[in-house]
């Protein structure tokens, strides 16, 4: 699913712009001479969380990884796991993490509440990628 993105449009106004015999005196901030800009942002509820694939996850005692997917429950649609990739190249195994170890996120990064032994107790789960 794609994220929910906004765009809002902020109009330039500086002082003394002016139009003189068809041509516009713009500031440097106004792109392809409009009288708006365009910024585009993604549309967050307050006190919902945003995740995204390759956000940083990290435990209590350091990093563990990047978000791979998420894991959903078929029926009612939640996230119920992270689900991420630990390990090296002949060495990887995904990992489920429930979605209750996560503590919080700052956008970039994704905190649990767990620890980094704790992880490793947690069984490997065979994914089937395209």
């Amino acid at each position: 699913m794609s994220p929910f993105i906004v765009t809002n449009f902020i109009q330039e106004s500086a002082p003394g712009m002016a139009y003189q015999s068809g041509t516009a005196y713009t500031s440097p901030y106004v792109i392809n001479d409009t009288a708006y800009d365009t910024v585009q942002e993604e549309n967050i509820p307050a006190g919902e969380l945003a995740l995204h694939s390759g956000m940083q996850v990290e435990a209590n005692d350091g990093k563990l990884g990047k978000l791979d997917e998420l894991v959903l429950d078929p029926k009612s649609g939640e996230i119920t796991h992270l689900l991420i990739r630990e390990g090296y190249l002949w060495g990887k195994k995904d990992v489920a993490i429930p979605v209750s170890s996560v503590d919080y996120s700052d956008g970039k990064s994704i905190y649990l509440n767990i620890d980094k032994a704790t992880v490793k107790e947690l069984p490997a789960v065979p994914v089937k990628r395209p």
